[in-house]
């Protein structure tokens, strides 16, 4: 696998977020400072009979194909779609040379303090993390193989969602249990949508110089969804925790949870531990709530109770924190939640869920 760091102006890299409910891409070129510059964005979702890629841009040709398999093909469908992606961003490439991929992976546990290249000992690590995002890690690590599998030579690198929040002080980030459990089982406050926050800071400096010192609530909104306190550009605390069910009530996800509440399911129900990940990862939050859908604009079409009720849990303040009854806690305002809402800010190839 070659590095990254022989990249010449006019080579291409290509960057894909496997989020919790899309494939999103993006083609990048490298001037000559070193600096990247968005040639084209789209996006590998399902289609009728097969797979549907689209990618536009101002100065490359633009894709938009449905790939469908042929007699035999059913296997390989991802491999078809993937090797027309490549084939596709190398000649979309100023210098005709597809340099490297980057994708966006969720989880980097206590060990990932940066971007990594994804060689075979990165790529055993960051599996051996799925169990702490069961429903996101195998979304990043399906196209880390098959890029692998068909262009060997190509680099590939990480950039992981955790490492954003490890400036978050360590008591903010130890929960209180027996230390040396916690410690030995890396049981930590995480925090992820870290790549979404940390280009909202290069943003905020750039529109704002000075104003990123300032202390600053970033929400994330998604399929995934998440608060973040940000000062000076880094992260000061987040909504997430240990894992991604933590914080906001999300799609299909619960947020903030009585750990009693799981006790009780395990205990006097006799739920598996399989059963309950499945209930808080793909059968809560608002399509639990509401009984009817995960889209929060199908909800607010809806005129039911339970709709209704479903769209006012997402509010991130709708109750206080404090374990009390909010007295002497300031408020902020509340989030306001629209029809029409942008789900990842212009020119970050990696908001996702």
């Amino acid at each position: 696998m070659n590095s990254p760091s022989a990249l010449r102006s006019g080579d291409a890299v290509l960057c894909l977020n496997a989020g919790s409910s899309s494939l999103k891409l993006a083609l990048f070129a490298a001037a000559e400072d070193g600096s990247l510059a968005n040639l084209a964005r789209g996006r590998m979702k399902p289609a009728e009979g097969g797979l549907h890629l689209s990618m536009n841009g101002d100065d490359v040709p633009p894709l938009d194909e449905t790939l469908s398999p042929g007699p035999g093909d059913d296997d390989r469908m991802n491999d078809l779609a993937y090797a027309r992606l490549l084939d596709w961003a190398s000649a979309a490439a100023p210098s005709g040379r597809l340099a490297a991929v980057g994708h966006r992976v969720v989880h980097g546990g206590t060990d990932f303090e940066g971007p990594a290249i994804l060689d075979a000992a990165t790529i055993a690590a960051v599996e051996a993390l799925t169990p702490l995002a069961p429903l996101h890690q195998p979304l990043a690590l399906g196209p880390i193989r098959t890029v692998a599998r068909l262009r060997p030579e190509l680099a590939q690198t990480s950039s992981f969602d955790t490492v954003f929040h490890r400036t978050i002080a360590p008591v903010r980030r130890r929960y209180a249990l027996p230390r040396d459990l916690a410690d030995r089982e890396g049981l930590t406050k995480f925090g992820f949508h870290g790549v979404s926050y940390d280009f909202i800071a290069g943003e905020l400096a750039r529109r704002d110089p000075g104003g990123e010192a300032k202390r600053t609530i970033v929400a994330h909104l998604g399929s995934g969804a998440s608060l973040c306190a940000m000062r000076h550009g880094t992260s000061v605390d987040t909504t997430m925790g240990f894992s991604v069910l933590d914080g906001l009530v999300m799609a299909t996800r619960c947020g903030s949870l009585d750990p009693g509440v799981v006790l009780h399911l395990v205990g006097k129900l006799g739920m598996s531990a399989d059963a309950v990940e499945d209930l808080l990862y793909h059968r809560s939050g608002l399509l639990g709530v509401s009984g009817l859908s995960r889209d929060m604009r199908e909800l607010l079409a809806e005129e039911s109770a339970a709709a209704r009720e479903a769209v006012e849990a997402l509010r991130p303040f709708h109750r206080p924190r404090d374990g009390g009854d909010g007295r002497g806690t300031r408020r902020p305002r509340p989030l306001r939640l629209h029809r029409r809402h942008r789900r990842e800010p212009a020119g970050n190839p990696f908001a996702g869920g």
